[in-house]
């Protein structure tokens, strides 16, 4: 079994701001591997819209995108996902993870995970996973000698450390 094409690509981005992002990603090429990972870091109004979209059509490519949302207030975030691994795309694999990080006020985030799998021999998976922080465990911080300000701060830098972290 030959590999035509061996690459590890990182699109490695972060988002402070309202912005619209688009990624598109085609793996084309026998063991193609292509990692997306992202940090989306919004308060007040702003609105970030993500999409992306990859399409798998060789043998034994691979697809990861990573992204980590902290948000609050008012913020928006949406993330509109499309991963299609196509008929010859076997023994192909393709993940997508959304961790978000809600640190106060009523953000909205919407997370649509659109995986289209059409052969037996590949897998795709998507999880999403939320934490807000509540005034129970803020209270509980607080009985500890930590304030608001130092909890969201030790909050934070553990999201950024878990995308910071080298691949």
């Amino acid at each position: 079994m030959e590999i035509d094409h061996l690459s590890f690509v990182i699109d490695h981005f972060r988002i402070k701001r309202s912005e619209t992002k688009k990624i598109a990603l085609e793996l084309s090429k026998t063991g193609q591997q292509e990692r997306v990972k992202g940090l989306i870091e919004v308060s007040g109004g702003d609105v970030v819209n993500l999409t992306l979209d990859a399409k798998m059509t060789a043998p034994r490519t691979g697809f990861c995108a990573e992204i980590y949302v902290i948000a609050s207030d008012s913020a928006k975030v949406n993330i509109d996902a499309n991963i299609l691994v196509g008929r010859l795309a076997l023994e192909s694999n393709a993940s997508l993870l959304v961790k978000t990080l809600i640190l106060g006020g009523t953000p909205g985030i919407t997370v649509l995970p659109k995986m289209e799998v059409l052969n037996k021999e590949s897998k795709a998976v998507h999880g999403v996973s939320t934490m807000r922080l509540t005034k129970e465990s803020l209270f509980y911080a607080e009985s500890r000698g930590l304030d608001e300000v130092v909890v969201k701060k030790l909050l934070v830098d553990n999201v950024k450390t878990l995308f910071d972290k080298p691949e």
